[in-house]
C-alpha cells in the first residue's frame, strides 16, 4: 500500500514562519518509496489546515495513493476543516485533554 501524508502546522503570528514538527518526527520514512509526506503551514488560513490542503488531497489522490492522511494543526472548537475534505475524521485526544462533551461542541 502506497500512503500519502499531509502534515499541516500553525503559522507563527509574530515570525510568519513555522516549525513544520511532524516533518522532524517522520524523518525515518522519507527514504520510502512508498510513503509521500507532504509539510504545509496555515499561513493565516483557520480552520485548522492550510488553503492549498485539498487540493494537495486531490492530487496525491490522483496518483494513485492507495491511503491519504491529513493531520491538522489540531482540532479545537472552530477548527474543522477537515470534516469537509476528509472521508473519516479521528480525533484522538490525550487523557485529560478534553472529553465528549469537547467533541460534541466541536461539531465533528
Amino acid at each position: 500500500r502506497t500512503v500519502g501524508i499531509i502534515a499541516v502546522d500553525p503559522t507563527s503570528p509574530y515570525t510568519g514562519g513555522a516549525i513544520l514538527g511532524d516533518r522532524i518526527r517522520m524523518q525515518e520514512h522519507f527514504s520510502d518509496p512508498g510513503i509521500y509526506i507532504r509539510s504545509m503551514a496555515t499561513r493565516g488560513s483557520l480552520g485548522g489546515l492550510a488553503r492549498a490542503t485539498a487540493d494537495v488531497t486531490t492530487v496525491l489522490d490522483a496518483s494513485g495513493r492507495d491511503l491519504i492522511m491529513i493531520e491538522t494543526v489540531g482540532v479545537g472548537q472552530d477548527e474543522i476543516d477537515v470534516v469537509r475534505v476528509a472521508d473519516i475524521t479521528i480525533v484522538i485526544l490525550v487523557p485529560g485533554m478534553g472529553d465528549d462533551v469537547q467533541t460534541i461542541k466541536a461539531g465533528i
